[in-house]
């Protein structure tokens, strides 16, 4: 069987999410190298090493699906042979470029596929965990009115907490947690795993909760990438697509945090999310 030295994903961190990690982790290699930012390597228990010694190749605004457009598979070749030349020791390695086209239906073998990461837990936890996407590209897609859901959940008496990066989320008043302040991956998973329900737009935030398999209210703006989401979901696992609206998200929300409060008011908040 042969090593293989996987090169860093291009693509949106939604398809990352779906098809990337997936891939990786069900590749069938004697000894895998993975190439990722620093930060990710829980979300590849299989590997055996990880490399960071790379620069960015795409702009944010650049990845958007996960295709093998010619000037990225330029870049990554050329990627490749810098790494065979800097790095010997990869000599005998084949490299995997990171464009892994699966059907969210045909390829369920890798589509499916489930696993644990492992993580350093922090306690991190709230009663709502929100994904306020800031997008530079299709600005239209944001949602404006996160800020009304905050104050309507704290009114109500329950926290929220937020999960993505600094660069790329709406900046919010009156929040609990933020997951970047105590760092960048794993943080997230543990927030995530801890709350109670995740309020989420269709982005990659909300991909990374259908991977853990934690309860979500998916604000549907548009249907894209929701067939992954069906394919790639636990069905024992709360999930419902709502209208993008204020009224509603908080309505759903509240409805959903009252039942569990009422059905399973003690045990941890984890617990009381999976009823």
């Amino acid at each position: 069987m042969a090593k293989h030295f996987f090169l860093p994903w291009q693509g949106e961190f939604g398809c990352f999410i779906t098809s990337f990690i997936r891939a990786v982790h069900t590749w069938p290699s004697e000894y895998k190298v993975v190439a990722c930012r620093p930060g990710y390597e829980c979300l590849f228990p299989t590997a055996n090493e990880f490399f960071f010694d790379y620069s960015q190749i795409l702009p944010d605004r650049k990845k958007r699906g996960r295709s093998a457009r010619p000037w990225v598979r330029k870049r990554l070749q050329d990627l490749e042979a810098s790494i065979r030349s800097r790095h010997p020791e990869y000599a005998a390695f084949e490299f995997v470029l990171p464009f892994m086209k699966y059907h969210c239906y045909r390829d369920t073998d890798v589509v499916t596929t489930r696993f644990r990461p492992v993580i350093a837990e922090q306690g991190l936890a709230t009663d709502v965990v929100i994904t306020p996407r800031n997008r530079r590209y299709v600005a239209k897609r944001n949602l404006p009115f996160w800020q009304e859901i905050v104050d309507a959940l704290k009114q109500e008496g329950y926290s929220v907490g937020i999960v993505g990066h600094p660069d790329t989320t709406v900046q919010l008043q009156n929040v609990d947690l933020l997951s970047w302040h105590h760092g960048d991956m794993e943080p997230s998973i543990d927030l995530i795993r801890n709350s109670k329900i995740v309020l989420a737009q269709n982005t990659g935030v909300a991909h990374l909760c259908v991977f853990l398999a934690e309860p979500m209210l998916l604000m549907l703006s548009s249907k894209g990438m929701l067939c992954w989401m069906e394919a790639q979901r636990d069905p024992n696992v709360f999930f419902k697509t709502i209208t993008p609206d204020p009224v509603i998200a908080v309505r759903e929300s509240l409805a959903y945090l009252r039942n569990i409060d009422r059905e399973r008011p003690t045990g941890t908040a984890n617990e009381n999310a999976r009823y």
